[in-house]
């Protein structure tokens, strides 16, 4: 999983990193997620699951990569290979989760009186957080 992720990170691909052996490759659409899935099975042989909503959120659409022991470095690089390609033809941009600082993401509208509030968490993707004020009460992470 580890030189999956860093072949993925090393392309500029927007990989979102996590304690599984599963490699979640954000694409943000449900279209481009699905069309991204069919060109890599269709054009390059792989197999490699669209997640969308209601799995998870909208907006937050992802490809699923299961990596296994019997994948090869060879397997590695033409799975590298081939999502390049896709998301050239795709026109998805290469790393946006990296082009910007992540930003807190806070919650109001929630009753403090029964919440132990901890702290501000940083969000490693700044596109999906919602705009608002601090509020000195209530501070979340979503996560």
């Amino acid at each position: 999983t580890q030189s999956t992720w860093g072949l993925l990170r090393d392309a500029g691909l927007p990989i979102m990193e996590g304690e599984s052996h599963i490699t979640p490759l954000f694409v943000g659409d449900p279209v481009k997620c699905k069309r991204a899935s069919d060109i890599l099975l269709e054009k390059h042989g792989i197999y490699v699951q669209p997640i969308n909503y209601p799995t998870v959120p909208k907006g937050t659409e992802r490809l699923r990569i299961t990596c296994s022991p019997v994948h090869t470095e060879e397997h590695l690089d033409h799975l590298t290979s081939a999502l390049k390609d896709t998301w050239k033809e795709l026109e998805l941009p290469l790393n946006p989760i990296q082009q910007q600082e992540p930003v807190p993401i806070v919650i109001k509208e929630l009753s403090t009186s029964s919440l132990n509030i901890t702290s501000v968490k940083k969000c490693p993707f700044p596109h999906m957080a919602t705009g608002g004020s601090i509020d000195n009460k209530v501070e979340s992470y979503v996560g």
